[in-house]
């Protein structure tokens, strides 16, 4: 299992000194996180609650809260609101 997930790792750091971030991004958009669910992202600061619109190309997740309001969440634990 580590020498599969290694192998991905190695193949992506690849495709990231080739290409940059953008190809990543793009993976990332795909399959992370489906853009029209609520989510609620905790973070040192306190709970933001919203809808993720995006990533920046530095990596920033961009999550507008209820009030309409854009939050750039550079880390934090994010959980699906059922």
């Amino acid at each position: 299992m580590c020498k599969k997930f290694f192998k991905q790792l190695e193949k992506y750091y690849k495709l990231y000194l080739e290409q940059g971030f953008a190809p990543i991004k793009l993976l990332w958009e795909e399959q992370a996180i489906p853009f029209s669910e609520r989510i609620q992202v905790r973070t040192l600061k306190g709970t933001i609650t919203g809808r993720a619109e995006g990533i920046s190309d530095t990596g920033v997740l961009f999550v507008r809260d209820d009030e309409g309001k854009q939050h750039s969440v550079y880390s934090a634990d994010i959980e699906f609101e059922n």
